[in-house]
């Protein structure tokens, strides 16, 4: 091809890539990687249209072609100077991470579509986790390839992708995975850490967030419990007027019925429902009546009802904390 022609196509391979119309781009990209095997661009959007042009169904062949491509392209560029090799590194990764979240986004529209249809969950959670290794396999690719620290740190975006995603699937897996997919969040906080010191794993965020919502409810409880234990201690303190007053209205006719009773035949149904009322009544009466607690019991029922309010209050203030802290993560 002439250099107008090698020109032509790169405007048209472009102008298709901007429209997202990959199949046509994927044509003039094969043309001119057939023209120059060694040229970067055509090399990496061949791959990117190979990608996209995959179904859900072979989803990880996708993310496979993406992958390969990326890692094929960065082999072209680490030979370039720094400046311009910076930008395109910093093109490939900002088209590799729109590509996958837009594999990302299919997924869940699917999953949000058929949500009980088999197995698809465990199928949206295949996809994300084959996103997210596309991810750190891309970065890993940077890693690699390329000496110069600047441009390693160029990886972070799609080292925090492949975190993100898998962080996802984590929080909704069984068990028998949770072990393996914290393994590779590890790794990969582990290189984030080495250009973004501040960056949490969020799984030891999520563990001491189930920490902290475990303690609020053990703290509620306890709450519940003291509370219960100092209002009785309060109401063991005095006997009201009112219970009193209660005491003699029980009392008097449960006297006049006692004495009504005495020498009536028990065998007339009346007198017999009368004898057996009179039992409890009195009985009520009794504990209408019964002895107030002592001075020293007074004292003692105060302290420690003192000493269970500051208790509570502590507890309270741990509770405030907590739900705070939960609140922020």
């Amino acid at each position: 091809m002439t250099e107008k022609e090698i020109a032509n196509k790169y405007e048209l391979a472009r102008r298709a890539k901007m429209r997202a119309d990959w199949s046509v781009a994927a044509t003039y990209y094969q043309a001119l990687l057939e023209e120059n095997p060694n040229d970067w661009e055509a090399c990496f959007y061949v791959g990117v249209a190979n990608a996209t042009g995959c179904t859900l169904s072979e989803f990880k062949f996708g993310t496979s072609r993406l992958h390969g491509a990326f890692a094929d392209a960065l082999a072209l560029v680490i030979s370039y100077e720094e400046a311009k090799a910076k930008l395109i590194i910093e093109e490939m990764v900002e088209m590799t991470t729109l590509i996958l979240k837009s594999f990302k986004s299919s997924a869940q529209n699917l999953y949000i579509k058929y949500p009980t249809v088999q197995n698809a969950k465990n199928e949206y959670n295949e996809q994300r986790y084959a996103v997210a290794l596309c991810a750190a396999q891309c970065a890993k690719s940077i890693e690699g390839y390329v000496e110069d620290y600047e441009l390693q740190k160029l990886c972070l975006p799609l080292l925090k992708m492949a975190v993100e995603l898998r962080y996802d699937v984590l929080k909704e897996c069984p068990n028998s995975i949770w072990k393996s997919l914290r393994i590779n969040i590890d790794e990969c906080v582990a290189d984030i850490q080495k250009y973004d010191s501040k960056f949490k794993n969020p799984v030891d965020t999520l563990i001491e967030k189930r920490k902290l919502e475990a303690e609020k409810f053990e703290l509620g409880e306890k709450i519940e419990r003291l509370t219960e234990t100092i209002n009785s201690i309060v109401t063991e303190r005095k006997r009201p007027k009112l219970l009193s007053f209660l005491g003699v209205l029980i009392l008097i006719p449960t006297i006049l019925l006692s004495i009504g009773i005495i020498g009536a035949s028990l065998t007339n149904i009346k007198d017999l429902f009368a004898f057996v009322l009179v039992v409890p009544l009195l009985a009520l009466a009794l504990l209408c009546f019964r002895k107030k607690p002592s001075k020293a019991v007074i004292k003692q029922n105060t302290a420690k009802k003192e000493q269970l309010t500051k208790e509570k209050a502590a507890i309270t203030k741990r509770l405030d904390e907590v739900i705070r802290l939960t609140r922020s993560m």
